[in-house]
């Protein structure tokens, strides 16, 4: 996250020593390959590993792009259906998919598999322009209207930018997703308070907290009533260890305001036992085991254990 390369591969390669097949340190070596430009590497060393890649979904985003590349089509249709099983937002791998069922013979589900995406306001014009050229193989109506859209932003690229953003932040891309939002924060935007809140998520991801809370709350005195927003800043708060108190209040007042939302649950659940609150952070996190799924459970788990 931090730009570190030659260290990071190094800690790996010490991982890689003792536990030959861990996932995670086959994954990020493999990313690592593939990013240096070596993908005959990154490929061999995803196939050569014994590692349990369905625990590392991005690995099998990785293996579903390098099987691509080779013009294996079946096995990128196999390995990318079951990673967005996990990670269904994904615009890249969906085109992705879309491609090789399109090169497999299959155009009338690559085009059940891109119009979702292409019907999104946010819709990148490498999809638009896809899911065009399939929905008029199939009479689909929409073609016109993504064959226009994505001419539209072929003359403006800069309009792509908060799709590739969010791209990103799904591709755990952290370092290009600050730079994608350095860009878009620099001039006017309809949607600010939303980059603002998302720019916010990254530099926390990157460990820079002073510019995590600085754009929190930045977004929070644009929509203070937003529950979402009251969610990030009250979670980077507590996260950085800058203010546990003020973390807790906008957490409850975010709860207060979706009382169904999940994830601002377990974040209150968090703030609650960082404040000394363990009783009421035990049952707030019992709560939520009915809906959780299975790696939510693990971590449920984890803080069941220490409450």
């Amino acid at each position: 996250n931090l730009g570190e390369r030659r260290e990071a591969r190094k800690c790996f390669e010490t991982v890689l020593s003792s536990a030959p097949d861990h996932p995670l340190a086959t994954y990020f070596l493999a990313q690592m390959d593939y990013e240096d430009g070596k993908s005959d590497k990154a490929y061999q060393r995803l196939q050569s590993s014994k590692a349990d890649m369905d625990a590392v979904p991005q690995a099998l985003r990785l293996a579903g792009l390098l099987e691509f590349r080779r013009g294996s089509y079946e096995q990128t249709i196999k390995k990318l259906n079951r990673y967005l099983a996990q990670n269904n937002g994904d615009g890249d791998a969906l085109v992705i998919l879309a491609r090789a069922l399109s090169a497999a013979g299959n155009d009338g589900e690559a085009f059940r598999v891109i119009a979702p995406l292409a019907r999104l306001r946010i819709a990148p014009e490498d999809a638009l322009k896809r899911a065009a050229q399939l929905a008029a193989k199939a009479d689909s109506a929409d073609a016109a209207d993504f064959a226009a859209r994505a001419k539209a932003l072929a003359a403006d690229p800069a309009k792509n930018k908060v799709f590739e953003a969010e791209q990103a932040i799904i591709g755990e891309q952290w370092l290009r997703a600050s730079s994608i939002y350095d860009q878009l924060l620099a001039r006017p935007h309809p949607q600010k308070v939303m980059l603002l809140n998302n720019a916010a998520m990254v530099q926390l991801s990157l460990a820079r907290a002073d510019d995590a809370v600085k754009f929190a709350k930045q977004a929070h005195e644009l929509a203070p009533e937003d529950p979402m927003v009251k969610d990030t800043l009250g979670w980077i708060l507590l996260q950085t260890r800058k203010d546990k108190t003020a973390a807790l209040e906008h957490l409850q007042e975010a709860a207060a305001a979706a009382p169904q939302n999940p994830e601002i649950l377990w974040h209150l659940a968090h703030a609650l036992a960082a404040n000394g609150k363990k009783d009421d952070a035990r049952k707030l996190v019992a709560s939520l085991e009915p809906v959780a799924s299975e790696g939510d459970q693990a971590e449920i788990d984890n803080l069941l254990a220490w409450l």
